[in-house]
């Protein structure tokens, strides 16, 4: 079923990813401007999406990216769409790429390394799954540069997502428009897989592997060199002992006495 954005409450017993605490408000927004960008303060999500505002491009300042990345002085955009798949199929900004997993995330940053890209991020309103992802591949960044390098300074969320751009620039999407919650989806159960899935592949955590321990295995060879070292031991020992001072009492040398 498509449909038009509008602000329509629909079912809230889905449960949906808990970022509630990053709202549009906590997002500078780049006021429309000609071509090129006007280049903010990088963003840095080591921490929180709330201790530090993320750049954010309007749905007119993507389409002259997607027309003329070159104006900007960019070699391309990249548009990663952070809806679940059935979204994606059902309408689409052109060039987008899906990307439901960590692993197609850090795919994409290691592909276009070296490279002068703009990387947007977007969900349906770009309130949860968008900033998620773009949180997650800043993350990357910084661990695999040296602060307060990055490999991708350019990265932006698209206001309002796919719902306000679609609205806005419907020629530039494959498709039509499919809600999170369409009712169909919610039915067949393909938004609660959808959504396992999310959390499963972005929002958890993998525990820290720690080092195996070094165990040494005791080979054939070993236990022949232990028994020629006790059969030494035991007639060195007693003659040593025989040529002593008589007040020197011997004590057999145990196998509890060497550990």
């Amino acid at each position: 079923m498509l449909a038009r954005c509008s602000s329509q409450v629909l079912d809230t017993g889905i449960p949906l990813p808990d970022l509630s605490e990053c709202s549009d408000t906590e997002f500078v927004s780049m006021s429309p401007s000609p071509m090129p960008l006007a280049r903010q303060k990088s963003c840095d999500f080591g921490s929180s999406m709330s201790s530090s505002p993320c750049q954010t491009i309007t749905p007119q300042q993507l389409v002259d990216l997607i027309t003329d990345p070159q104006a900007a002085g960019f070699d391309q955009v990249i548009i990663i769409d952070a809806r679940f798949e059935y979204e994606y199929r059902g309408g689409r900004i052109i060039g987008a790429r899906n990307v439901r997993s960590k692993s197609q995330l850090y795919g994409i940053y290691e592909r276009y390394l070296n490279k002068k890209n703009c990387i947007v991020f977007h969900c349906e309103f770009s309130q949860n799954r968008g900033p998620t992802l773009l949180r997650l591949f800043r993350e990357y960044d910084r661990h695999h540069n040296e602060y307060p390098n990055l490999s991708y300074p350019d990265v932006y969320l698209l206001e309002g997502g796919y719902c306000h751009f679609y609205d806005q620039m419907p020629e530039f999407c494959v498709g039509g428009y499919i809600p999170m919650r369409d009712e169909t989806y919610v039915n067949n159960g393909e938004l609660r897989r959808s959504h396992s899935f999310f959390l499963k592949e972005m929002l958890s955590q993998k525990k820290s592997i720690r080092p195996p321990r070094l165990l040494t295995r005791c080979n054939s060879q070993t236990i022949e060199n232990w028994s020629v070292f006790a059969d030494v031991a035991s007639a060195t020992l007693p003659s040593i002992a025989s040529q002593s001072d008589a007040s020197v009492e011997f004590i057999p040398f145990t196998s509890s006495q060497i550990y």
